[in-house]
């Protein structure tokens, strides 16, 4: 009886998930309805997450650069602040989950329009359960995507496109500017994020702990929507969860040093080139793999842990060891209260 309840459940959000992505259809039209007698149209989708649509940034580029067509970007609507201020995008078309995504696809291959559709094959809705159908000349699915690079090499050959390796630009809103009460009142100081989407991602807090206490010198500012970190008179977590992403972004811009898992806050501090040192582990069934395209794949102004075991047990002590060769925690000066400069 349950699996029957079960298969009926799954077949009704698929009628559902059907049904909502006609919204996301009528803003297309309209699209292709004013640019089909000119360039014509080019739909890029990339629906979620953050960190994804950060680390797919140059693909936008590349086809502003090399094509006359508008381009159009399918994302989800609560993550399409991170693409509407692209100059590189035309059009946005905003979807709530994946499954609409995977009906307006169809839909659109009625017209013969080109669709550079980088979801990864086999990926799975979380919203409607749809699984993603993407088959690529690659062989990539979710299974084994991280066996071919970093995230943009995947999204490229999942396209079926030139592989990329540039580093991804962080776009600020037009005319964005920071309101004196979201600045941290630190001038020098080293920013942290502690908590990723996925917990298999995460170091244990009782490291984050005490990490900050083996420097007290140093004023640690912690990003994020929570905190879990234990009270300190040498970290700042009050904007957490109180701030647009966009002022936590322009605090890490203006950071010294830059400590994290991988979340799409590494993903800004490499767009940023900010001296990071990110933690890394095994991650599914990927022994090692590396996100990041650009500054820090090449490690220009990055050190990255990559450890055997899951990010978790990664010693405090190799943590330690890789900031006490650099200079901002070889110093021995105080952290200075005056506000930070501006953008």
């Amino acid at each position: 009886m349950f699996q029957v309840c079960k298969k009926i459940y799954f077949f009704f959000l698929k009628i559902v998930s059907y049904f909502l992505f006609i919204s996301a259809l009528n803003n297309f039209l309209k699209i292709w309805t004013k640019n089909k007698n000119t360039d014509g149209v080019i739909v890029i989708s990339l629906t979620e997450h953050i960190g994804d649509i950060i680390a797919s940034e140059p693909i936008s580029r590349y086809f502003k650069n090399n094509f006359n067509d508008k381009i159009v970007w399918v994302v989800n609507r609560k993550y399409s602040d991170f693409v509407k201020h692209k100059p590189t995008i035309d059009h946005l078309i905003c979807v709530d989950s994946m499954s609409e995504w995977t009906y307006l696809k169809r839909f659109l291959n009625l017209f013969k329009i080109k669709i550079v559709d980088l979801h990864v094959d086999q990926n799975r809705c979380n919203k409607y359960f749809l699984t993603i159908n993407n088959p690529n000349p690659a062989g990539i699915s979710i299974h084994n995507y991280y066996n071919f690079g970093n995230l943009l090499a995947v999204f490229c050959l999942t396209a079926s496109i030139p592989i990329l390796n540039d580093t991804p630009i962080f776009y600020f809103p037009v005319n964005y500017q920071i309101s004196d009460e979201n600045k941290v009142p630190f001038q020098n100081y080293v920013c942290i994020h502690t908590e990723s989407r996925e917990r298999s991602r995460n170091w244990e807090i009782e490291k984050w702990n005490n990490l900050i206490d083996t420097y007290p010198n140093i004023m640690f500012v912690e990003l994020g929507l929570s905190s879990k970190l234990a009270p300190k008179t040498n970290c700042y977590n009050k904007h957490c969860g109180h701030i647009s992403f966009f002022d936590s972004a322009y605090i890490l811009k203006n950071a010294l040093f830059f400590i994290s898992i991988d979340s799409s806050f590494a993903h800004i501090a490499n767009a940023f080139n900010t001296p990071s040192l990110i933690l890394l582990g095994k991650y599914s069934h990927f022994n090692s793999y590396m996100p990041y395209s650009g500054n820090f794949e090449l490690t220009e102004n990055a050190d990255i842990i990559h450890y055997e075991r899951p990010a978790s047990e990664i010693p405090l002590e190799l943590v330690v060891e890789r900031l006490s060769k650099k200079n901002v925690f070889k110093s021995s000066n105080t952290f200075q209260y005056s506000k930070i400069n501006e953008l």
